[in-house]
């Protein structure tokens, strides 16, 4: 049984900008009727004609799957692709509770590999995207065309405006149900997965949709697609089909990560008030940077080129904006799906009632979702920090572990200390999510969870490390800069240099440096991409903590790319490396 979201909140919508849908109903001889009385005072009759005709042209390409599957004349293969549409529209109602309609039961060939263009705008040293204001629809960061021909004109019309433009293809939308939204070839051609987690994605989008609320709308429909992937793959199909579309999510995952990061740089590059020439010569060069990181990422993939053609000569803030998918708020569907032990049916009524607020209440009550969402919880603190336990016995050391909250430690993430009596490395571990750690988790994948919180123990045990140098076998030389004395040095003394806080960053890029190198062993193909979120992690906190602002060193080192000899102390090669990269 499906949850509809109340009427008022499933407004006449189509999700990739075709506006006349509700026209289809009526008969060919009164459409001029109904077009003179909808456009009343409306400026842009030709954008809107278009969509009309484009869309009435999709309709009348459909034909049931039904009779597609039973002619023997059909496209051998095609039959095939279509049969497996049908089993994903049946699980689609029968198990993840979507609409039981005719959507997705009808197949239309366009003829093309896009059935609509979108153009997306933003200002040259903005990421602010152009909105257009549409009847029905709101407001929305694009324009869709039938025509890529129409598209060009109108992403020509704003170069000549001063914007950055971007044209991209899109190989679906939805209508919410008010028309039996056929499978497109245009989808149909990625892959059965894509088809199911297209076809998840748009049937959620009926079920709820709140006019003018993109990131609820977005946020809501991917975590229903994610939740019926993860059932689809589990009960059909093979483990080499499972292992391929988690490869590809979790590069899917990579990208928008670096994407995400990418963006805030650009942010902050555009608060900047220098002259027009210097913001152009440092947004070339932050854009050069940017596709030289995809290249180091794509290396950590095996070469995979799937995402090639966006970085191409035409990389610019519209491409930028494009990849804002309004999916920021998926944690806190997800908590809320896990709040209802993932029961569907009662996870879209808890979804529906959100939907009947209104907008500032409702995202107030997603963001009270959102800080539990992601984080870490004491079961995998718990597991991570006994799995580097090997480290530790390996330095002749001890490994005490402790409930932060419980100890009266409010602020860190993790925090740890050597007892010098006992010769253990107590760690301290926080269920309570900081200030800008959230989203950096929410960001990791559940694959990457474990060698991350693997990392960030190492991070403290490190601590632990050079507190031994220094207090018990009194290596001044080892755990200070050059700049300081170490032979009349004491205990006292060093000690008096730690609390001044000369060199807490200097400690913390031990740490960091430990942690990354950790990563590299741990997951080689995948510890580039999380080496710079943490760095970026380090950056983007420096207006908070600036001492713990480590990213020139991880910088260098990721550039560097160095290794750990084999039998070689990870904690050896991480000192040696902190002198090595320290910035100039």
């Amino acid at each position: 049984m499906t949850t509809r979201a109340p009427v008022p909140f499933r407004m006449r919508y189509l999700w990739r900008q075709v506006v006349f849908y509700a026209m289809y109903t009526f008969r060919t001889s009164i459409l001029p009727l109904m077009l003179a009385v909808l456009l009343a005072g409306c400026s842009n009759l030709g954008y809107y004609v278009q969509a009309m005709g484009g869309h009435l042209d999709v309709m009348r390409a459909t034909q049931p799957i039904s009779d597609v599957v039973r002619d023997p004349a059909s496209d051998p293969a095609l039959r095939k692709k279509l049969e497996e549409v049908q089993a994903i529209r049946e699980f689609a109602s029968r198990e993840l509770g979507l609409p039981d309609n005719n959507s997705y039961r009808t197949y239309a060939d366009v003829g093309r590999p896009y059935v609509v263009w979108n153009v997306f705008a933003a200002p040259e040293f903005s990421l602010e995207s152009k909105r257009w204001c549409m009847l029905m629809v709101g407001c929305v960061s694009y324009r869709g065309y039938y025509d890529r021909q129409d598209a060009e004109r109108l992403a020509a019309e704003l170069r000549e405006e001063g914007y950055d433009t971007y044209i991209g293809g899109v190989p679906a939308y939805s209508t919410l149900g008010y028309f039996d939204d056929p499978v497109l070839s245009t989808f149909l051609r990625l892959g059965t997965p894509e088809v199911a987690r297209t076809v998840f994605h748009e049937l959620a989008h009926q079920l709820v949709f709140v006019q003018d609320d993109s990131l609820f709308n977005e946020s809501f429909a991917t975590a229903v697609e994610n939740e019926g992937m993860r059932r689809w793959l589990a009960s059909h199909t093979a483990l080499d089909q499972r292992t391929a579309f988690e490869a590809q999510r979790l590069r899917k995952a990579a990208f928008a990560g670096l994407m995400r990061d990418y963006r805030l740089k650009f942010h902050a590059l555009y608060k900047i008030a220098d002259s027009v020439e210097q913001r152009r010569h440092a947004k070339a060069e932050l854009l050069n940077t940017l596709r030289r990181d995809y290249a180091d990422l794509k290396a950590s993939w095996g070469g995979h080129t799937g995402y090639d053609k966006f970085f191409g000569e035409d990389l610019n803030n519209a491409k930028l904006v494009s990849l804002s998918l309004y999916s920021e708020l998926v944690p806190a569907f997800e908590a809320l799906l896990d709040q209802e032990n993932r029961d569907l049916p009662r996870f879209y009524q808890r979804v529906a009632a959100l939907a009947a607020l209104d907008k500032e209440a409702r995202r107030g009550a997603l963001a009270l979702l959102l800080p539990a969402v992601g984080y870490p919880t004491e079961g995998q603190f718990r597991q991570a920090l006994d799995d580097i336990g090997g480290l530790v016995r390996a330095e002749g050391m001890k490994l005490e572990v402790l409930d932060a909250q419980k100890e009266g430690l409010t602020h860190p993430l993790l925090a740890a200390g050597l007892n010098i009596g006992t010769n253990t490395c107590v760690v301290f571990f926080n269920t309570r999510p900081e200030d800008g750690l959230t989203q950096f988790f929410a960001g990791i994948s559940e694959r990457d969870m474990p060698a991350v919180l693997r990392a960030m123990s190492v991070h403290e045990v490190t601590h632990c490390v050079e507190q031994r140098e220094a207090y018990v076998l009194r290596r001044f030389d080892k755990v200070l800069p050059d700049a300081y004395k170490h032979d009349d040095m004491s205990v006292e003394g060093y000690l008096s240099v730690v609390k001044s806080g000369a060199v807490e960053t200097w400690g913390e890029a031990l740490a960091d440096i430990s942690s990354l190198l950790y990563l590299k062993q741990a997951v080689p193909g995948r510890w580039l991409d999380l080496a710079r979120r943490i760095s970026t992690l380090r950056h983007d906190l420096a207006h908070k903590w600036p001492l713990n602002d480590t990213s020139a060193w991880l910088d260098r080192l990721i550039d560097a790319n160095p290794d750990v000899a084999q039998g070689a102390s990870l904690f050896d090669a991480a000192f040696q490396y902190r002198k090595q990269f320290r910035p100039d």
